[in-house]
């Protein structure tokens, strides 16, 4: 099973603006950048509608659209608390996130409590699923579950098994 981190979030390209009427901003047109680079190149700073430091931005950065990530840094387990959760998950798949918090916390070099619902928001951003499957009956093993299996494997036939 191979797990791949993502990239930086603000090296990503976006790949479709969001709509206005949804509150999102589109930002200059990958043509509008190179016109402006090209007439703020030949001098013709008057035509330039982006400012002077979009400009600069783009002459070092290219000009493809970055995706908006509203300048603040992301906050739900990156980096190493990230692959401490994957490593959890790998080494007990049924483990509470009450544990995976425990884990975290106890290996990280900068330990951080995270809250339930970081871990279960993380686990659905990197695709785990929690798929129903058989576990241990651990009634099984209660002192009366015990008693009741070696009679039934070592006496005769009413308290027994048939021979």
């Amino acid at each position: 099973m191979a797990f791949a981190l993502p990239a930086a979030r603000i090296s990503q390209p976006r790949v479709e603006p969001p709509l206005a009427a949804a509150g999102g901003s589109t930002g200059y047109s990958v043509e509008h950048r190179q016109d402006a680079l090209a007439a703020a190149a030949a001098g013709r700073e008057d035509l330039v509608t982006p400012s002077r430091q979009s400009i600069d931005r783009w002459t070092a950065n290219g000009v493809q659209r970055k995706k908006q990530t509203g300048n603040a840094p992301p906050l739900n387990l990156r980096g190493e608390h990230q692959f401490l959760l994957v490593v959890f998950r790998i080494m007990n798949p049924k483990g509470s996130a009450d544990e995976a918090i425990a884990f975290i916390a106890t290996h990280s070099t900068n330990p951080r409590i995270y809250s339930r619902e970081d871990i279960t928001k993380r686990e659905k951003e990197l695709g785990f699923t929690r798929k129903a499957g058989s576990t241990t009956a651990f009634q099984a093993f209660t002192p009366r579950n015990m008693h009741r299996s070696r009679s039934f494997w070592s006496t005769a036939h009413p308290t027994g098994e048939e021979t």
